[in-house]
């Protein structure tokens, strides 16, 4: 036998049936509810227990139209439907839908006390809804305590957040410091690869000098001034060699090496 399509109950609830579950059981949700989620409508078992008061198999055939009594009934019949059309949207706007839940629930489970219905009305909106749940459970269990305690926290995090803007903006300026000192140093640098290149040539300039006084100034019986001023000569063109290959493997190092590696040589020469 199908299920019954409007179902009274002995409280004098009207439920009318909405949907159904996979398995073929009918689900019931208030009339007076326009729309209702599957998890909470009733199973007809459900509502046998609330105790059945009637049932019909097909909603009663609509009425003739009365006739009309004149201009004044029919103005008040429009303003009887403005004001249920203004009650409906305040109840929309101040009972949102998930107390509109939490009524169908207490109303299915009258049967229980009053405190437990709640209980599980609460369940429902914490399951379904977790942001909302949250509020809920703020105004069931001492909303303004635990607000007053998040607002201490807030107060006693405040003067942190104000270190660590300080601790940053500082932080800030070492970073523009460290950039200018840097650019000084590189400058530096360069200026001294410039005076090494420089010093270098006046070496070679030098041991070429000394080897030319060695062919034409010197007697050749003074062999061991000559052998001398050969030895200056070359002495100077290693100097010179010196300074430009040091210089290239400095270069070499600025380009290939870690830079955690060169703070570390810095700070190793320096002790």
């Amino acid at each position: 036998m199908s299920a019954p399509l409007v179902v009274n109950t002995t409280d004098g609830t009207c439920w009318t049936r909405r949907a159904s579950t996979r398995g073929g059981l009918a689900l019931y949700a208030m009339a007076e509810v326009p729309s209702c989620p599957d998890v909470v409508m009733a199973t007809y078992e459900e509502l046998v227990e609330h105790g059945i008061a009637g049932e019909a198999d097909a909603l009663p055939m609509p009425v003739a139209p009365a006739s009309q009594v004149g201009p004044i009934a029919h103005a008040a019949k429009n303003t009887d439907l403005l004001l249920a059309d203004a009650t409906e949207r305040r109840r929309a706007a101040e009972w949102p839908w998930d107390m509109w839940c939490r009524i169908c629930l207490v109303r299915l489970t009258s049967h229980r006390t009053e405190a437990d219905a709640l209980e599980a009305a609460d369940r429902h909106v914490l399951v379904q809804h977790a942001p909302q749940a949250e509020v809920h459970q703020l105004m069931a269990a001492g909303g303004l305590v635990e607000l007053e305690r998040l607002r201490a926290r807030v107060a006693e995090l405040e003067p942190l957040r104000a270190k660590f803007a300080d601790a940053a903006a500082t932080v800030a300026e070492l970073v523009v410091e460290r950039g200018k000192r840097m650019k000084v140093e590189h400058a530096l640098r360069d200026r001294i690869a410039e005076l090494e290149v420089d010093r270098a040539e006046v070496l070679r300039q030098e041991a070429t000098n000394l080897r030319r006084i060695e062919r034409e100034a010197i007697p050749h019986g003074a062999t061991g001034t000559r052998t001398g001023v050969l030895k200056a000569a070359l002495i100077l063109d290693e100097r010179a060699e010196d300074l430009v290959a040091g210089r290239a493997a400095d270069r070499l190092t600025e380009l290939f090496a870690p830079t955690q590696s060169l703070r570390e040589g810095e700070t190793g020469g320096a002790s």
